[in-house]
């Protein structure tokens, strides 16, 4: 599982400082269980995949990032939602899953702008077009039964498909750009934008209460997760994650997570991720005659909310 700071990064780029998310605690609080001890829990719970050839599911990423910086005055938070289709293709002896990812639907919203992939008349900018060339382009990955993704294959189309839609004119500079945003522009960044959507499974049977603790790194940051089996119902297994995200010695700030997961299939049935980041810039007073007057070292917060959802298309 890739923390929060995977998916919308370079929109920095063309966002200016928005307020920091506010919805972020109640979704959490939204997702923990209410009251679920008497769920059944005689028998250890080991978490793999279950999927069958065919099962086709709906993936839902609905994402709200915001920036706040105390010199600068906040702006409208950027909130984002990707439309995926998985369709299991194949299954082998071992248990790993070929897979089939589509892209279905992107929308964009700051402020007065907005973007719809299903609006024939949206026009896009650069960074927009990129994401927007992803709907209709496929990939295949290869997932191991602990939700691990092992192969990234046939990615060709969705990066040229990218490459068009940026036009040719622009692509040795703005294309590379703009596919770096995606992280499609290697199979390694695709891997870890799959990765964004699949928390990794505990290789041992657990009770509730147990953890584990997984290293995760991204673009330089580094996150210890701590895994947690904090309940089980009617099928349901919930788990928490949290975890501190560092780059070198320096602590940049924290995420928090909350899965739902199908104890059956394997599968997500919904999830809350959050993350903040923090980090230090200088701001500088100067009077009419440009005479510095003050120097201090304000705060610069980064967090994203994402709440995802999982929908099985395929009949019972």
């Amino acid at each position: 599982m890739k923390h929060a700071l995977t998916f919308l990064t370079a929109l920095a780029i063309v966002a200016t400082v928005a307020v920091l998310v506010t919805f972020a605690s109640p979704a959490l609080a939204g997702m923990a269980p209410a009251n679920r001890a008497g769920g059944d829990q005689a028998q250890p719970l080991s978490l793999a995949l279950h999927l069958q050839k065919g099962d086709t599911h709906q993936i839902i990423s609905s994402t709200q990032e915001s920036w706040h910086h105390a010199s600068i005055q906040p702006a409208d938070p950027v909130i984002e939602e990707l439309t995926m289709t998985m369709e299991t293709l194949d299954i082998d002896e071992e248990g790993n899953i070929t897979a089939k990812i589509t892209y279905d639907r992107y929308t964009f919203r700051k402020g007065p702008v907005s973007f719809d992939s299903d609006d024939p008349n949206g026009k896009p900018d650069i960074f927009l077009a990129a994401k927007s060339a992803m709907v209709g382009q496929s990939f295949k990955a290869k997932l191991s039964p602990r939700n691990e993704v092992l192969e990234i294959m046939d990615t060709d189309m969705l990066r040229q498909a990218i490459l068009a839609k940026v036009g040719s004119k622009d692509a040795a500079i703005d294309g590379t750009r703009a596919l770096s945003v995606m992280g499609l522009l290697r199979d390694e960044d695709t891997k870890e934008h799959l990765e964004y959507f699949l928390p990794p499974y505990s290789d041992k049977p657990l009770n509730v209460g147990d953890t584990w603790v997984q290293q995760e790194e991204l673009s330089g940051s580094v996150s210890d997760c701590t895994y947690t089996l904090e309940s089980r119902q009617d099928g349901i297994a919930t788990l928490r994650v949290k975890g501190d995200v560092t780059e070198g010695n320096t602590q940049l700030g924290t995420m928090k997570e909350v899965f739902n997961i199908d104890e059956a299939s394997g599968t997500i049935v919904e999830a809350v991720l959050w993350t903040e980041t923090t980090s230090e810039s200088t701001s500088i007073s100067m009077n009419d005659r440009h005479e510095e007057t003050r120097r201090e070292i304000v705060p610069f917060v980064h967090g994203t909310t994402t709440k995802l959802t999982w929908r099985k298309l395929t009949k019972e």
